[in-house]
């Protein structure tokens, strides 16, 4: 039976392409550490992230919700900000809510791209103390929360339930 990691992959693989279909690729699109090798593919600044799957504040979203949400990051353009200490919504599908959070408390924070938020969606959609009901055969039906704190960089994502027709919290 395929883990969430897997199927993230295979989801990447599949659907990324068409998400993309059709656009250009910007520079202001790739993180700004970003190094192109001679085999063409780009080598983004390492992160490490540590995952929190124990958010009681949050109820579960779903993964189905969490993969759309990833797309989305994966595909937007430019630079998210967040003022000192706080957290902002970028995306909600599914009844799931992605948020990122500006964890100095002190300054504003812009990070490089969208897409650096996906990699730490990714973090916990890999983490399977962060489902619940997973039962290896079907995680669309299964429910997800977490928190990934990105190591040394003062920002965090969090993935848990929320009603998406409601303004951000």
């Amino acid at each position: 039976m395929p883990s969430p990691s897997a199927i993230l992959r295979l989801a990447c693989f599949a659907f990324l392409p068409l998400a993309v279909l059709g656009r250009t690729v910007r520079p202001y699109m790739l993180p700004r550490d970003a190094n192109t090798t001679s085999d063409g593919l780009i080598h983004p600044k390492q992160l490490t992230f540590s995952v929190n799957c124990s958010i009681s504040d949050h109820d579960y979203g779903h993964g189905n919700g969490v993969l759309e949400g990833f797309h989305y990051l994966m595909s937007r353009g430019g630079m998210p900000g967040n003022n000192p200490g706080s957290c902002g919504r970028i995306s909600c599908s599914h009844d799931t809510g992605i948020h990122w959070c500006n964890e100095d408390k002190t300054k504003r924070k812009a990070l490089e791209s969208y897409q650096v938020i996906a990699r730490a969606v990714m973090e916990i959609f890999q983490q399977k103390p962060c489902w619940q009901n997973f039962d290896d055969d079907n995680f669309m039906g299964a429910g997800i929360k977490g928190k990934a704190l990105v190591d040394g960089e003062d920002w965090s994502v969090w993935v848990a339930h929320e009603d998406c027709s409601a303004a951000p919290v």
